[in-house]
This record gives structure tokens, C-alpha cells and sequence, in this order.
């Protein structure tokens, strides 16, 4: 696991936390079998587990069962997740114990404090401040478990590490209002700054693309632009991103948003092909909508 870790430590804790996550989304599939078996039950002493009461099958797996197996449950997601950053000596870092108002099936995800404030990792990105993590139980989840989850609270765990030594104590917990008062709202500045970094960071990525506001409109027009031999326009609409974006983690968002925006082949090719650009973004609603237009000079 050290390797791993070495791995996916980036700059500060706001990208390793962002790898991490990435990582998770890539390399290990929920375990739903494993999810239908009643939970274990864990006792602890003086910030120790001392015993594991469990039922055949239910099994706490070690952070690297979790990678060699590439499967786990919830909790198995947030002990790989806590081992990791404790790995790259980050440290305290919290494992929230969560309950639902409207199921009996509670869920396991991690947090790290930035300024005071927590940010949850769960499974996959974005890291999410708690105003929309509760919102994502309750709407964004719909789709696959049928009805909003309402949250009721969440026990916090500070798991610490001290050279060999891991420590483990309940610290308080966080109840829905504390949810839900947590929740960056996204504003016309976000949305400058987001597309001005959009712009920047893939004239990086592609030296052949020079910015150019001249097409910033080019999927309205009819014609081309004088000067110009030929253009094209490509659209995504990004589900709930305005909503995901916290400017805590503007630099990884981008960066996130930069890669669904050009997750296709066909895009990449046209990226290659051209050497004038212009990404134009709108909000709708909690979601975000992408305009990449591209054109020849």
C-alpha cells in the first residue's frame, strides 16, 4: 500500500484526496453481495479496536484486501481511503458513521478538515462539502435506490496515527442541519473564474490552441467568422457540477471538468486538428453546460 500511496500524494492534502478518489472510482467495484449481510459490530477501548463481532462473510477487509480483491462495501472504501492519506502522513483524518431518517441501512464515508470546515470523500469524485453531500443522498441518488435518502446525522471518528500506532476516537457528531448550513452556493463569479481556468488549462495541455474570443459565439452564428476556413462545436451538459463545485477545490475541479469535457475521442482528435478555441460555460439549474468551440485561422 505504500506504493499506492506514493503513488497518488500530490502537492497538498486537496489533491492527494482528489486521487485518491479518482483511484477508488477506477480500481475497486461495490461488493453489492457483500452490502445484503448484516453489519459487524466493532468495539473499541482507549481509541483501540479490541474485538470484531461479525457473521461468516462479513469481514472488515484490511486496506489491501480491498485493493487485491478490487472489491468492497462502504466501509472497506473509507478504511482504504483513511490508510491511504494516514499513509502519506496526513493526519488526523475522520470517518463519518452515517444514519438515515428513512432506512435502517447506514453508510461509511471519510472526511478531512480544511480551514475548519469538513470535506467528504466517498468512493468516487468530487470531494463534496457537506451542504451537498446531503443533497446528493437525497436527489442525485434517486436513479439507483428509488427514493432520496434523508440524513440524520453522522458519528465522527478522528483516526490519528502516531509512527506505527493508529488511534481511534468518537469526537462528536454532525446532525442534518450541520449538513445542510455547510453548502457553498455557487455564483456569476465562480462561473468566470472556473471558465477562465477551463481556457488556460487546455491551452496548456494543447500548444497548437490559442484562446479566441472572436468564436466565442460561433455555435450561434451561421458563417464563419471572416479570416476563418472552417469550425466546429461541441456541447456537454455536466449533471450537478454546479452544485459539486466548492472553490476550496477549485484547481482539482477544473481539472475534473477539463477531462469530462474532452473524455472522446472524436473531441481529442478535433482538439489536435484545430488551433483556435473558446469554452463558454452556462449553469442550469445545479447542473453545468459546456461549449467547446473550435475553428481554423
Amino acid at each position: 500500500m505504500s506504493d499506492l500511496a506514493s503513488q497518488l500524494k500530490g502537492k497538498n492534502i486537496k489533491e492527494s484526496a482528489w486521487n485518491i478518489l479518482e483511484w477508488l472510482h477506477e480500481n475497486i467495484e461495490y461488493n453489492y453481495s457483500k452490502a445484503a449481510l448484516p453489519d459487524p459490530i466493532i468495539w473499541t477501548s482507549n481509541g483501540k479496536i479490541t474485538r470484531i463481532d461479525a457473521a461468516p462473510g462479513v469481514e472488515i477487509q484490511t486496506p489491501y484486501e480491498t485493493i487485491q480483491r478490487g472489491a468492497g462495501v462502504c466501509r472497506d472504501y473509507a478504511i482504504l481511503t483513511a490508510a491511504l492519506l494516514l499513509e502519506m502522513n496526513y493526519s488526523p483524518v475522520y470517518v463519518l458513521s452515517i444514519e438515515f431518517e428513512n432506512s435502517p441501512i447506514g453508510h461509511a464515508a471519510v472526511a478531512i478538515k480544511l480551514s475548519g470546515e469538513y470535506f467528504i470523500l466517498d468512493q468516487h469524485p468530487p470531494v463534496m462539502d457537506p451542504g451537498t453531500y446531503y443533497t446528493y443522498w437525497l436527489v442525485y441518488q434517486r436513479g439507483s435506490l428509488g427514493e432520496g435518502l434523508l440524513i440524520s446525522n453522522a458519528t465522527i471518528y478522528e483516526i490519528s496515527r502516531d509512527k506505527n500506532d493508529v488511534m481511534v476516537r468518537k469526537i462528536g457528531i454532525l446532525s442534518a442541519e450541520d449538513f445542510r448550513q455547510n453548502d457553498h452556493a455557487f455564483s456569476p463569479a465562480d462561473l468566470i473564474r472556473i471558465s477562465t481556468d477551463l481556457r488556460k488549462l487546455l491551452e496548456e495541455e494543447y500548444s497548437n490552441l490559442i484562446s479566441d474570443r472572436n468564436i466565442a459565439n460561433l455555435e450561434e452564428r451561421t458563417y464563419l467568422p471572416r479570416g476563418y476556413s472552417r469550425g466546429k462545436t461541441w456541447r456537454l451538459t455536466l449533471p450537478h457540477y454546479a452544485d459539486y463545485y466548492n472553490p476550496v477545490f477549485h484547481e482539482q475541479f477544473v481539472k475534473y471538468l477539463l477531462a469530462a469535457l474532452t473524455d472522446n475521442e472524436n473531441v481529442k482528435r478535433d482538439l489536435t486538428d484545430f488551433n483556435r478555441f473558446w469554452i463558454k460555460l452556462e449553469r442550469e439549474g445545479d447542473s453545468l453546460k459546456a461549449t467547446l468551440n473550435l475553428a481554423e485561422k
